[in-house]
């Protein structure tokens, strides 16, 4: 059975005739909790089950997919090349950024660490580099420069009139690798 259009088509209905979803618990092997107060939504436990499969020599197949990825963009001789290196839990991160770091230089690139993490480390070059090292990304681990500034560069303006602005520092370089997670509230 297809979860999604079960949840569509059934769910939907049932929240419409104000009853809530009558079998949305059975269907996911529990019985859901549902609170009683009119002041606060409809609320259900839902259970995510997350693929555990590992893959063997992360490191490895990361790093060769990224030699991949960079010679058919052209990254070669010489070109510097920002990683930018967020803060909100990419595990395992030092690996994630040797890996990528290694494989800049394997094709020739000149990789650079900056920081990409907003506000984190009191949104200061200091506090940014202290956040990094705190993951032991620094130049002595890495053997790369780690750089940071909060000067930024306008790239333009969303449809709505929103600035869009990006690192000074990546802006500069030949090419950008972004290694982090988004979250919604940004």
């Amino acid at each position: 059975m297809d979860v999604g259009n079960y949840c569509d088509t059934h769910i939907g209905q049932s929240a419409a005739r104000g009853t809530g979803p009558p079998v949305l618990g059975s269907l996911l092997g529990y019985t859901p909790r549902v609170t009683d107060d009119p002041k606060q939504p409809r609320m259900h436990l839902v259970r995510q089950r997350l693929d555990e499969a590992e893959v063997a020599c992360f490191d490895e197949r990361l790093a060769a997919e990224t030699r991949a990825t960079l010679t058919d963009q052209g990254v070669g001789n010489g070109a510097r090349i920002a990683v930018a290196v967020g803060s909100r839990g990419v595990s395992p991160i030092l690996e994630v950024v040797r890996a990528i770091v290694g494989s800049i230089r394997a094709v020739g690139g000149e990789p650079f660490v900056v920081p990409a993490m907003g506000s984190h480390g009191g949104g200061t070059s200091a506090g940014q580099i202290g956040v990094l090292a705190s993951y032991d990304i620094t130049e002595a681990t890495l053997g790369v420069p780690v750089c940071a500034t909060m000067d930024t560069v306008c790239l333009g303006e969303t449809d709505q009139g929103m600035a869009v602005h990006m690192d000074a520092l990546a802006a500069a370089a030949d090419g950008i690798v972004v290694i982090g997670r988004v979250k919604p509230h940004t």
